[in-house]
C-alpha cells in the first residue's frame, strides 16, 4: 500500500490558534488504496484527513500533501469528501 503525508502547519505562529486547532499541527500518514492514480493522490488524501481530523478555522493552517518527496497539489474542481473511502489515516 502508498502512502502520502498530509502536513499540517500554522501559517504564522502570532495567530491566536484554537487550542482543540493546535493539537493538529504536525504529519499524517494517509495510506492510498491500490486504485488511486497519480492524479488522485493530493485529492484522496485530503479527503481522508478531513474526514478523520476537525479543524475549526482552516484559515490559519497551510496543509500540504506529500508523496514521494513530492508536493502534490489537489484538484480545484475535486468535490472534497467523495475520495474519502479509498485510503486511511
Amino acid at each position: 500500500m502508498r502512502k502520502a503525508i498530509v502536513r499540517v502547519e500554522p501559517i504564522s505562529p502570532e495567530l491566536e490558534i484554537n487550542s482543540g486547532d493546535f493539537e493538529v499541527i504536525g504529519e499524517y500518514e494517509i495510506e492510498l488504496d491500490d486504485e488511486v492514480t497519480e492524479v488522485q493522490i493530493a485529492d484522496v488524501a485530503l479527503d481522508v484527513f478531513h474526514s478523520n481530523i476537525t479543524i475549526k478555522v482552516l484559515e490559519y493552517f497551510n496543509i500540504t500533501v506529500i508523496y514521494s518527496g513530492v508536493i502534490k497539489e489537489p484538484n480545484p474542481e475535486h468535490e472534497s469528501y467523495t475520495f474519502d473511502h479509498l485510503g486511511s489515516i
